[in-house]
């Protein structure tokens, strides 16, 4: 029973040194305008989510790994413009799959019959999140609206990082409720 433990361990953290390994891969800005996620590091990202999950969390430590995928130039714009763009990037980016996994939810809430009130408590608990979202998020920029320009991003960052955490949310419960 114990060289089983440790046999799992081992592969657990050798599973884990592979998911947060650096990628191989770079963000472009190219990639960036594009509002694709080069495969090589959504893998990387992938990983790290389904190993946190197997440890009984949510992936939301992964989202650290955002920010290690950073265009590999300066933008010619200049560092604040780079970060609002890479703050619309992200935000994008988890709204789609905050999407998708809200979409898997409704498919499997129709296929299990008598399923209205479900799917109107999903559709409103949305909604409620969404305008939450955006409260907080709008607060989080205007107690320092006489700072410096980098705080202005703060709303941007904000949404960016609500909207990864409830995408990881949604898609932890699509998995729960497929099965």
């Amino acid at each position: 029973l114990m060289i089983k433990f440790l046999i799992s361990t081992i592969i657990a953290a050798v599973a884990s040194a592979t998911a947060m390994a650096a990628p191989s891969q770079t963000l472009t800005w190219d990639d960036v305008e594009r509002g694709e996620l080069p495969a090589a590091l959504e893998e990387v990202l992938n990983a790290c989510i389904r190993e946190d999950i197997l440890d009984r969390g949510n992936g939301t430590p992964c989202l650290t790994l955002t920010g290690q995928f950073q265009p590999d130039a300066p933008h010619a714009n200049g560092d604040w413009f780079a970060m609002s763009v890479l703050n619309g990037f992200w935000t994008a980016y988890w709204n789609r799959r905050l999407n998708s996994a809200y979409r898997a939810m409704q498919v499997t809430y129709k296929a299990g019959g008598n399923s209205q009130p479900l799917l109107d408590q999903l559709r409103d608990t949305q909604r409620r999140w969404i305008a939450w979202r955006d409260a907080k998020c709008a607060f989080d920029g205007a107690y320092e609206q006489n700072t410096s320009r980098w705080a202005k991003l703060k709303p941007g960052a904000c949404r960016a990082h609500m909207t990864a955490v409830r995408a990881l949310e949604l898609e932890l419960m699509a998995k729960v409720i497929s099965y």
